[in-house]
Formats: structure tokens, C-alpha cells, sequence
């Protein structure tokens, strides 16, 4: 029961994935003014570190990145089955995106959108239905 209490009060936390730190600043800029928990991850390596230790509700990645890719990341965390139906979107400059079962936003992106699409994954399932 505590832990139920405790994961309803807490902020929802959101990983922002991106090699241009002041792309990750600016995103977590956006998000915490809505009161969401940022985590910041500056390649695809650092954030399936990060989410081993500190679970999210939601992944917003680049693709294009070094080390591990975007795409990459998303199949760490698809065939993971403690992270399999976690929401992810992804982001690139290269609007060409092959998979029907992932959320994609172009760049350059209007902010408003990044925060409807955001809210959109965040929002329960069961609610999305009804």
C-alpha cells in the first residue's frame, strides 16, 4: 500500500535522450515547467545505464547519436521485460522512421506538440479508450 501511495504522489519522470546538450536543456526546460521529473541521458549507452537504476514513465530519444542510436535504445528496451511497454518517443532531423509500433517526432519540433505528445504517452491506456 505505501508504494502505491508513493509511486501516485510522485512526479512522473521523463528520460530525454539527445547528444546536443542544449537540445536535452531545452526539452527539460519545457517539461519541468509541467511539472514533469527529468532525467538527462547524452547517449544511448548512458540512458540504458540510467534506466536500470531509475525506472521512467516515459522516453523521448533522439535517434541519431553515437555509441548507441536511438533505434538502438528502443530495441534494448522493447525485447527488456522489465521495460518492454514503456512509452518512447523518438526524435531525429531525418524524417524517416520505419515502424509502425513507435511514436515519432521530426526536428525541428514545435514545442506545444512535444508537450501534447508527451501527455499523449503518459496518459494510461485505459483512459485513451474510454
Amino acid at each position: 500500500m505505501a508504494v502505491e501511495i508513493e509511486n501516485r504522489d510522485r512526479r512522473r519522470r521523463v528520460m530525454v535522450v539527445d547528444d546536443e546538450p542544449a537540445i536535452v536543456e531545452l526539452i527539460a526546460m519545457v517539461l519541468e515547467e509541467e511539472d514533469w521529473e527529468i532525467v538527462r541521458a547524452y547517449d544511448g549507452a548512458q540512458a540504458w545505464s540510467l534506466l536500470q537504476a531509475r525506472p521512467v514513465d516515459l522516453l523521448l530519444s533522439d535517434i541519431m547519436m553515437p555509441r548507441v542510436n536511438g533505434l538502438e535504445l528502443l530495441r534494448l528496451v522493447r525485447t527488456s521485460p522489465r521495460h518492454g511497454s514503456l512509452p518512447v518517443i523518438l526524435t531525429s532531423a531525418v524524417n524517416q522512421v520505419d515502424a509502425s509500433d513507435i511514436v515519432f517526432l521530426a526536428k525541428p519540433f514545435d514545442l506545444d506538440t512535444l508537450i501534447a505528445l508527451v501527455e499523449r504517452c503518459l496518459t494510461p491506456a485505459r483512459a485513451r479508450q474510454d
